[in-house]
């Protein structure tokens, strides 16, 4: 079994409402039973905000059109439905739509408090088609996790108009296991994930909550005897909680990412494996002649992909 203090993510890509990491070395399955709990908890329980319903002056029901405005009433119940939030509060907040004249309408036309901002606001949300056409509306915009169909909703008054609200930031997730290697062993997953959200919310924040809300259900099912019993399964698999794991120690410095001619250095210093490196303090590396401050950071570079370090020396425990 891996050490999870041995397991490394690194972002390759990450925009506003892209991004693209990896999760590695997992023990052989685990990329598929990570990989799958975090994409459910990613597409359905992260909080985001909504409109939960509309009101058009002048329109009492969704089955009309508003003079002067191209679309009806539904395209624009469903242009509303796209509009992004990023609320600052716990709401719900009220905001409104008031153009006049000939015009495209986007979200960044919408007024609301400052308790809130809009995220895609160059999204279409109507088209005034002359100059005496007129669109007001109300909006209530509120948080809440998932999918919520405007029929669970509260009967509304005359006038305005439920929505099925869409909360969900993230809008897309995709995952992929591939093999991978540490050193001698061989049979290990990489978990790579593609996620996309709706620009609320960056794709590794997005990560980080899901990683705690799964880790927040799962800890009370440890209590402090299964805890106990973890960590004395991973210690009879000579795998100890603290430190690194004997695989690591193995590793010749020829399985490091390490330019050759620091190998040779090391070598001639009488440093041959991770386990006699890390018995090393910085110190003792810089006295070897030839290995120098450039030389310490590929090293220590290495080291850190790999979740250890060189050994502190007694004046920086002092310290």
């Amino acid at each position: 079994m891996i050490n999870p203090k041995e397991i490394t993510i690194k972002k390759e890509k990450e925009t506003k409402e892209e991004g693209r990491f990896v999760i590695e070395p997992l023990p052989s399955g685990y990329g598929h039973t990570l990989g799958n709990a975090l994409r459910r908890v990613l597409l359905s329980s992260l909080p985001g905000a909504a409109v939960a319903e509309v009101s058009f002056e002048g329109v009492p029901h969704p089955f009309t059109t508003i003079k002067g405005v191209k679309e009806d009433l539904i395209e624009l119940i469903l242009n509303l439905k796209k509009v992004r939030f990023i609320m600052h509060v716990d709401g719900p907040l009220e905001a409104r739509i008031e153009a006049k004249g000939k015009k495209e309408v986007t979200a960044g036309d919408i007024k609301i408090s400052s308790g809130a901002e809009i995220a895609n606001p160059e999204l279409k949300v109507a088209t005034l088609t002359d100059k005496s056409a007129k669109l007001s509306a109300r909006l209530l915009v509120e948080k809440g996790v998932g999918y919520k169909p405007s029929e669970e909703r509260q009967e509304s008054r005359v006038g305005v108009i439920p929505m099925d609200s869409v909360f969900s930031p993230v809008t897309k997730v995709a995952y992929f296991v591939e093999e991978t290697r540490r050193g001698r062993e061989t049979n290990l997953d990489k978990l790579i994930l593609e996620i996309t959200t709706d620009r609320t919310l960056k794709p590794g924040e997005a990560l980080e909550k899901a990683t705690a809300i799964l880790i927040s259900y799962l800890e009370p099912l440890i209590g402090k005897k299964l805890k106990k019993a973890a960590e004395e399964a991973l210690a009879e698999k000579g795998k100890k909680v603290e430190g690194p794991s004997p695989e690591i120690r193995k590793l010749s410095l020829e399985e490091l990412n390490l330019p050759p001619q620091t190998v040779t250095i090391l070598t001639k210093g009488g440093i041959k494996t991770v386990g006699r490196l890390l018995q090393k303090t910085v110190e003792d590396l810089l006295s070897i002649r030839g290995f120098g401050e450039r030389r310490l950071k590929d090293l220590e570079r290495e080291l850190k992909k790999l979740g250890v370090a060189l050994k502190e020396s007694e004046a920086t425990k002092e310290g």
